[in-house]
């Protein structure tokens, strides 16, 4: 499940026409990617049913959102002619956070109850 999340490049997370949507699967993306969390959730996955059983669910949402949106970036491109750059620059770019949304997130890490 996660060497499949980690295959997911850019491109393919950017067919994704929901911006929300889009930034929350990039985080997905992102943390597969990170040994930390792979171990985390490798131990969650193996100890806790209700999570293998929820892991699996979100993991198979997941894939066929970008699977799907792979599909439609293509067949529309194809139809407009664009290629993936023109592709890319008619998307809107994920907004970044907010100075009170990044004093939030370092808050929520530095709190040994809350964060790592």
């Amino acid at each position: 499940m996660l060497r499949r999340c980690r295959q997911y490049n850019d491109d393919d997370m950017d067919a994704i026409a929901d911006e929300r949507l889009r930034a929350l699967i990039k985080g997905v993306v992102a943390g597969s990617r990170t040994p930390e969390v792979v171990n985390a959730f490798r131990i969650l996955y193996e100890d806790y049913l209700p999570l293998r059983v929820s892991g699996d669910f979100i993991f198979g949402r997941v894939d066929s959102v970008i699977t799907n949106a792979v599909r439609s970036g293509k067949a529309a491109g194809g139809a407009r002619g664009e290629d993936q750059q023109q592709q890319r620059r008619r998307r809107r770019p994920v907004k970044p956070l907010t100075k009170v949304q990044v004093e939030a997130e370092l808050t929520y890490v530095s709190v040994p109850s809350l964060g790592a």
